[in-house]
C-alpha cells in the first residue's frame, strides 16, 4: 500500500509481473479513483524506458549480463524487466528486478536474483513498466486506487489483450516511509552472519530491507492502525529488529541452535507483540490532523495476576 503526501503531485510507476507489455498496441491509460468510486483524474500513461529490446551479448555470472544496445543506459536499479530466453530454449519469459546498471560501455545489467533458467546469449529484455503523473490531492483520505489499462501479450497464446491492474494508496499528511533501510539490513546481517553476509550482493540486503519494512507496514494495518499515524517513528526500532530476523530466517539465516520453523513463528509473534505495545503506549494520530487529541496517547499499564 502506497502513501501519497497530501497536496503534492507525483510520478507513479507500475510494474507488470505476469505478462509482457505489448508496446505496439494502444497506449496505456490510468484513472485515479477515490474511496467512493469517483474518478478524480485520468490520462495517458507512459511505457518506461528503455522502449527498445535489449539483447544479451554475453553472460558474466548468474545475475549479470552484458548488453550491446546503448539504450541499456536509460534503465535504472529497481526497474523490472521481462526476460525472454532465446527461442531455441523454448522457455516462457519471466519478470526480473534490476539491481544495478552500468551505463557506460560495456553496458551491464545486474539483477536482484537469477532467472529460473540461466541467462543465455541472445536472450532479450523488454521494458515492463508504465508511469503516470498524478495530480496533487489536497485532502487526506484512505482507500484511493489507480487503475491501469495496459495491453499485454498473454503468455500461453501470445495474443495481445487489454488488462486492468490496480495500485492502492492513501493520501496522508506525512508518509511513514521505509522502517528498515538497506544499511540497517547490511549492518544487522554482518553482525549476526558475517560469513554469509560477506558473499551477498547489495541487492540481497536491499530486498530483505524492503520486505522487512513491508512486514511492519502490514502488521500495523492488521492492528487497525495506519503506518503514517504512528508519530514517534523511533518506537518502531525494536519491531524493525524482529522483522529483519523473520526475513533473514525466510532466506535461510537462522540463529544456530533454533529450529527454523519455530524460530520464524517465535520472531513473528514477537513482532506482533512489539507492534501492539507501540500502539498501546505511543501517540497514534488516528484522525491524521497533526494535533494530539484526547485518547490518542494511551498509557500501557499491566497488572500482575495471582491465582487464588
Amino acid at each position: 500500500m502506497l502513501e501519497f503526501q497530501a497536496g503534492q503531485s507525483r510520478t507513479v510507476q507500475y510494474w507488470v509481473d505476469d505478462a509482457k507489455i505489448d508496446s505496439s498496441a494502444s497506449a496505456p491509460v490510468f484513472r485515479v479513483i477515490d474511496s467512493a468510486g469517483t474518478t478524480v483524474s485520468s490520462g495517458a500513461a507512459v511505457i518506461s524506458s528503455p522502449r527498445t529490446a535489449l539483447t544479451i551479448a554475453s553472460v558474466t555470472d548468474e545475475v549479470t549480463v552484458v548488453i550491446t544496445e546503448s539504450a541499456a543506459a536509460t534503465a535504472a536499479s529497481g526497474y523490472q524487466t521481462y526476460y525472454q530466453p532465446p527461442a531455441e530454449l523454448a522457455q516462457s519469459g519471466e519478470t526480473l528486478t534490476l539491481s544495478n546498471v552500468k551505463s557506460t560501455v560495456p553496458y551491464t545489467l545486474t539483477f536482484e536474483s537469477p532467472p529460473s533458467q540461466a541467462f543465455a546469449v541472445g536472450g532479450v529484455f523488454y521494458t515492463n513498466g508504465v508511469s503516470a503523473s498524478v495530480s496533487s490531492i489536497a485532502d487526506v483520505g484512505r482507500g484511493y486506487r489507480i487503475e491501469w489499462d495496459i495491453s499485454v501479450l498473454d503468455k500461453p497464446s501470445g495474443q495481445s489483450e487489454l488488462r486492468t491492474y490496480t495500485t492502492a494508496f492513501d493520501v496522508v499528511r506525512s508518509p511513514l516511509g521505509e522502517c528498515v533501510s538497506m544499511e540497517d539490513a547490511t549492518r544487522f546481517m554482518h553482525m549476526n552472519w558475517p560469513g554469509a553476509a560477506s558473499s551477498f550482493r547489495e541487492a540481497r540486503f536491499r530486498s530483505i530491507a524492503r520486505r522487512a519494512s513491508a512486514r511492519i507496514h502490514t502488521r500495523l494495518r492488521a492492528s487497525s492502525a495506519y503506518p503514517h499515524t504512528v508519530m514517534d517513528r523511533t518506537s518502531l526500532e525494536l519491531a524493525s529488529q524482529y522483522a529483519l530476523r523473520v526475513e533473514c530466517a525466510l532466506d535461510g539465516l537462522v540463529v544456530p541452535g533454533h529450529d527454523p520453523d519455530n524460530y520464524i513463528q517465535s520472531m513473528s509473534q514477537s513482532l506482533k507483540e512489539s507492534i501492539q505495545d507501540i500502539l498501546k503506549g505511543a501517540w497514534v494520530d488516528t484522525d491524521d490532523d497533526g494535533v494530539l487529541d484526547a485518547g490518542e496517547e494511551r498509557m500501557f499499564t499491566s497488572f500482575k495476576a495471582v491465582r487464588r
